[in-house]
């Protein structure tokens, strides 16, 4: 059985069920219904595993699927939800410009002694002065383009390792294991 024909013939989507069942319940209400319509948009046409549908055939319920993924992922789904940098988080902060100076003023004279004395006497024929002066300047900075692709990658590869994960779980996978992490 393909999972658009479960959801014909009166299943409650997956994405819903674990919503239900409080593995999700640290996502928006209208992210639920969104996320189980694109879980149905990429996934109707997929069959489930023989187990899945053989369970289903006694009562078209994912239910107990769902609490079983309750179990096998709802703690690494949350951690990996809860780890993610949010706009609030010190990265989104700016750096402030900062401009310091250090100079430096040297005068090299080379001394020689007599064959017979012991006392230095200045040799004028090798004098030099030097001047150093060094600037460092660290510009503002402002994060506003990191936070994007932080959001990018909120949505990107958490929704992608959820959606992996319950695919992996109740379809039939040809090539094996879809997950890339």
């Amino acid at each position: 059985m393909m999972y658009s024909e479960y959801l014909k013939n009166g299943g409650t989507g997956i994405i819903q069920l674990l919503a239900n069942n409080q593995t999700l319940s640290y996502l928006l209400s209208d992210d639920i219904k969104t996320l189980d319509s694109a879980f149905l948009l990429e996934n109707g046409e997929k069959n489930f595993s023989i187990p899945v549908e053989n369970l289903l055939k006694n009562e078209n319920d994912l239910t107990p699927i769902a609490n079983m993924m309750k179990v096998r992922f709802g703690k690494t789904w949350k951690t990996l939800f809860n780890s993610i940098p949010q706009d609030s988080d010190p990265l989104a902060n700016e750096v402030t410009k900062t401009t310091g100076s250090m100079d430096t003023n040297n005068q090299t004279t080379n001394q020689v002694a007599g064959y017979d004395s012991d006392t230095m006497v200045n040799d004028n024929s090798n004098q030099s002065t030097g001047s150093n002066k060094t600037t460092q300047t660290v510009t503002k900075m402002n994060y506003e383009n990191l936070t994007n692709l932080l959001g990018e990658l909120k949505n990107n590869v958490y929704y992608d390792i959820l959606f992996s994960d319950i695919r992996n779980y109740i379809f039939v996978t040809v090539y094996g294991n879809e997950r890339t992490l």
